[in-house]
């Protein structure tokens, strides 16, 4: 029972802000940072994935690890005109490959979930107490 207070000190501490009278604290990391309520409001990607893909395939078509100025030039370039097409095609109409059904529940669920929250009770959905006090209720 200690190390799940300790964790969850740890959890209200860096990223809901730790518990002072009746308010709380700013937390280590600000919750506009890691919160994607908007983005999934807004159907945008709540993790960079993407990003990361696209940068694991660029590193694959360059090919080594510490490339000549010239050599990712013109990497770039070809990568640049991959992308041209690929906004053609968008602009149209073709539309790339579905997402996988997994996903588009799984999204369908989350937002779901953000359309019923309400902003106006914050203090009912995040009790100004510690969370660890909230361990009491379930010895």
């Amino acid at each position: 029972m200690q190390s799940l207070r300790e964790y969850i000190d740890y959890f209200e501490t860096t990223w809901i802000g730790a518990v002072c009278l009746r308010s709380r604290r700013q937390p280590l990391f600000p919750i506009w940072c890691w919160n994607v309520f908007h983005r999934v409001q807004h159907d945008l990607p709540q993790t960079n994935n993407s990003i990361e893909g696209w940068h694991n395939a660029f590193s694959t078509r360059v090919s080594i690890s510490h490339p000549t100025l010239r050599r990712l030039v013109k990497k770039i370039m070809q990568e640049q005109g991959s992308n041209q097409i690929v906004i053609e095609q968008l602009n149209a109409g073709i539309v790339g490959p579905p997402r996988k059904k997994m996903y588009d529940a799984v999204n369908q669920r989350l937002k779901g979930i953000v359309e019923l929250y309400d902003s106006t009770n914050l203090d009912k959905q995040l009790p100004s107490r510690n969370c660890s006090q909230l361990l009491d209720l379930f010895k």
